[in-house]
């Protein structure tokens, strides 16, 4: 099933938060996930990012009619084979 570009991009996004907040985060002195920022400061940067992935997968989306690496039936599936 063909998921909507703006929900993949804010799964991309989400990705990109998890990434930041793990591997960012502690070297600059603030903990996993910011902790000793606050609740703020991530609780800020998830909402930015999921924004950023929404924009991003609404106007970055393929070419209508092309189909995607991730939107293509599984080998072997009924789909494919009829």
């Amino acid at each position: 099933m063909l998921r909507p570009t703006w929900l993949r991009g804010i799964e991309f996004a989400i990705g990109a938060w998890i990434l930041m907040m793990v591997l960012l985060m502690p070297p600059a002195g603030a903990g996993w996930f910011a902790v000793y920022l606050g609740y703020g400061a991530p609780l800020a940067a998830l909402v930015l990012h999921i924004i950023y992935g929404f924009c991003l997968g609404l106007f970055y989306a393929p070419p209508a009619g092309v189909i995607t690496a991730l939107d293509a039936p599984p080998a072997g599936s009924p789909a494919q084979l009829g």
